[in-house]
């Protein structure tokens, strides 16, 4: 029953991804779709997964050495590895203190309907002026 580490870390690369993806950035990308105005909603979409890459990929990676250099972890010294774990989930408990800030669905709703609309109302003084200028 042996398991190899490569494979370990298989699974845990897949199955870990894609609970991210399906949990967190599917979610969000809906939400995100009704505040952007019309036309822009592909450069948002390349700005927020820059950011998430970023943030999952080097900046966890970075600070996850951090942590281990700091606490004086090393592949033969790993007895402060508790207290890295602690700190780790009291970092996640901070940032779920954050989601309370989050606006609701019907904020969001609002909002973009707010936005479209003042975009709907540039784009009809360009088309009046257009005309006029003719």
């Amino acid at each position: 029953w042996q398991i190899s580490d490569w494979n370990v870390n298989l699974v845990l690369m897949l199955f870990g991804q894609s609970a991210f993806t399906c949990l967190a950035v599917l979610p969000m990308t809906v939400q995100m779709m009704y505040v952007i105005p019309k036309n822009i909603e592909a450069s948002m979409f390349a700005i927020v997964t820059a950011c998430l890459t970023f943030s999952s990929d080097w900046g966890g990676d970075m600070l996850g050495a951090a942590l281990c250099q700091w606490f004086g972890i090393t592949a033969k010294d790993m007895a402060n590895l508790p207290q890295v774990i602690l700190v780790k989930a009291l970092l996640l408990v901070l940032a779920l203190a954050f989601v309370g800030i989050l606006p609701t669905d019907r904020a969001l709703r609002e909002l973009g309907l707010q936005l479209n609309r003042m975009e709907d109302d540039d784009d009809s003084i360009d088309e009046e002026t257009a005309r006029f200028s003719e």
